[in-house]
């Protein structure tokens, strides 16, 4: 996997993405599950989401603050190896949801309430590749200058302010004024 900036900003095949992928925002977000302000950026997310549909294809990214979080890097690689039985966004919502529960045994129970095979899921928490996935969204966010959850890029672009749905909002659509004038 390349991690060159050219290439940080466009769909990557292994993101997790929500929405039309030629949408006219591209917001990525770079968050830790057990980060609470992470927490808000999702019910944010779910809010813009809904506000503008088909305007939005928002990119998932992770970023485990393990100095701070002690089960956030075990959070981001159970949620990949949800993703593996095709079950990221439920696994990502489940966390979310219990940030307070993420312990291994915890999250096997996050796998039983999904529905997912519980020993595929124990094989690919170790597997390299899976690991693999989590350590290269860091590695991204890092060489962008990501130090803290959430962060959010608009279509290649910083968003340097609060984690408030009013904020963000104004924001997205600056970003869709600016996309209709470059257009016109």
């Amino acid at each position: 996997m390349k991690s060159d900036q050219t290439q940080i900003f466009g769909i990557q095949p292994h993101d997790h993405v929500m929405g039309k992928k030629d949408a006219p925002i591209k917001l990525i977000e770079y968050a830790d599950f057990e980060c609470p302000y992470s927490a808000i950026g999702a019910e944010m997310i779910a809010d813009l989401r809904e506000t503008y549909e088909d305007k939005i294809c928002y990119i998932y990214r992770h970023f485990p603050l393990n100095d701070i979080h002690d089960f956030a890097e075990t959070a981001a690689v159970a949620s990949e190896a949800a993703a593996k039985q095709k079950s990221f966004w439920k696994m990502h919502n489940f966390i979310f949801l219990n940030q307070d529960g993420l312990e291994l045994q915890d999250i096997h129970d996050y796998v039983e309430k999904i529905g997912l095979n519980l020993e595929q899921f124990k094989k690919d928490m170790e597997s390299a590749e899976v690991r693999e996935r989590v350590q290269y969204d860091l590695r991204n966010g890092e060489s962008l200058g990501v130090d803290s959850t959430p962060t959010f890029f608009i279509n290649g672009k910083r968003y340097e302010g609060h984690t408030e749905l009013a904020s963000l909002s104004e924001a997205i659509e600056s970003a869709l004024n600016e996309g209709q004038n470059t257009a016109a």
